[in-house]
């Protein structure tokens, strides 16, 4: 509950007293409304005083508890900017993206110059995909304040949501170029060279963040990310250990922990950091997965099923969730189970590289060697450097009778090999 003889206070102490809160109250019964007109000073005041209460509530994620008092500032004086673009921030956090822009579009409407009822106006759009409009209000915001670096980054994310890696990349290196010190353009810029997999120049803009907030548990887990895309599995265990060490209820760092002890074949300890991921959110699906994964590597094959079934029941149509389950029902003795599974994987993505290794091994240990290779050159159409795809290659080609085909498939399996280290 909001205190709210602190608010009358607060209220009162803004603009000389009682008294004139009392008058108000006296005007507002004669007149039905109150004249704004007599009291404009301090019903502007009055609503400042509410609004910048309301603030630390939203500020605080609380924002149930600063929407009332949004509505309140409005009320007191329907023309000031700030509580529409205040309540507008936190309609968004509820997802209710097109009350924002009523809001943002008020606030705009009342100060065709406030500079951050733009900046959020194009994040709401964005969040819509409506990228051309949410593209025209960064524009805005870029003539508006164009030394900001703030600016280039809302519009990098713009970008970057819209997947225009090159255009995002130039505004958030535009953003760092204005100051070096900027912890939210490197971690976006980072995070965008995450989802490349460009993981050195991840790590890079994650290293120079981290100086500046060496325990933001965030850039922690994203450091953990780019270390064990580098195959750094020991540097990654650290970073994801040092999380733990600061919040030690973390799920996320659990997961990156199974994943990278189970890299380096440390299975026991990737199960107990899976188990301790899924017990703190049983709903986390990569953790199910991860550990679903890790038991098909201790043999405890029905264990592992089990896992792929509790992640579709969340989600039916998981595709990586059918292709693992389509391994493990294979190695638990099902293939034709187990083919179902990647069958009904690739129908709802025929580019999963994963289901169509695990379909093609499937099929060339039951003595479908020509089905099979139609899966293997696809797999290396999508991705050339899978080195183990190669050996397998080679063993369908010489169970169709080309050996000189096998060969070459073998030493490109070697040569991969060698590269990846």
């Amino acid at each position: 509950m909001i205190p709210l003889e602190q608010i009358s206070l607060k209220i009162a102490a803004s603009f000389g007293g009682i008294f004139v809160m009392v008058l108000l109250a006296l005007a507002g019964r004669f007149f039905g409304y109150i004249p704004y007109a007599i009291f404009e000073s301090e019903l502007r005041a009055t609503a400042y005083a509410v609004n910048e209460y309301a603030n630390p509530y939203r500020e605080n994620g609380e924002c149930q508890l600063a929407v009332p008092l949004y509505d309140v500032s409005i009320a007191l004086d329907p023309r000031f900017s700030f509580p529409y673009n205040n309540r507008g921030i936190c309609s968004s956090k509820f997802r209710d993206e097109w009350g924002a822009i009523r809001d943002f579009d008020t606030a705009i409407a009342l100060d065709p110059n406030y500079a951050h009822a733009y900046q959020n106006r194009a994040l709401a759009y964005a969040s819509l995909a409506r990228f051309d409009q949410a593209l025209a209000e960064a524009k805005k915001l870029l003539e508006l304040a164009p030394a900001e670096a703030q600016s280039y980054v809302i519009r990098g994310f713009v970008y970057d949501d819209a997947r225009n890696d090159t255009n995002a990349l130039a505004d958030y290196t535009t953003a760092i170029a204005i100051d070096p010190t900027y912890e939210v353009a490197l971690l976006d810029r980072a995070r965008l060279f995450l989802r490349r997999e460009e993981w050195s120049r991840a790590l890079i803009d994650l290293n120079d963040a981290l100086k500046l907030r060496p325990n933001d548990l965030g850039l922690l887990f994203d450091r953990g990310k780019a270390y064990a895309g580098l195959l750094q599995f020991d540097e990654a265990i650290a970073d994801y250990q040092r999380m733990l060490s600061i919040n030690p209820w973390r799920p996320d760092a659990y997961n990156g922990l199974g994943v990278a002890f189970n890299n380096i074949h440390q299975y026991q300890s990737a199960q107990f950091a899976f188990d301790r991921a899924v017990a703190l959110a049983p709903r986390r699906i990569t953790a199910i997965e991860g550990r679903g994964m890790n038991e098909i590597a201790l043999h405890n094959y029905d264990d592992a099923i089990a896992d792929f079934e509790r992640a579709l029941e969340l989600d039916p149509r998981r595709e990586p969730s059918l292709s693992n389950r389509c391994l493990a029902q294979y190695l638990a003795g099902d293939w034709k189970a187990g083919l179902e599974d990647c069958n009904r994987a690739l129908e709802i993505e025929p580019d999963d590289k994963e289901a169509l290794n695990n379909r093609s091994f499937i099929l060339l240990n039951t003595g479908q060697a020509a089905l099979a290779m139609s899966d293997l050159d696809k797999s290396l159409a999508l991705d050339p450097q899978q080195s183990t795809i190669y050996y397998h290659r080679a063993a369908a080609r010489r169970a169709l009778g080309d050996e000189a085909g096998a060969r070459a498939d073998t030493e490109l399996a070697e040569h991969w090999s060698r590269k990846s280290g």
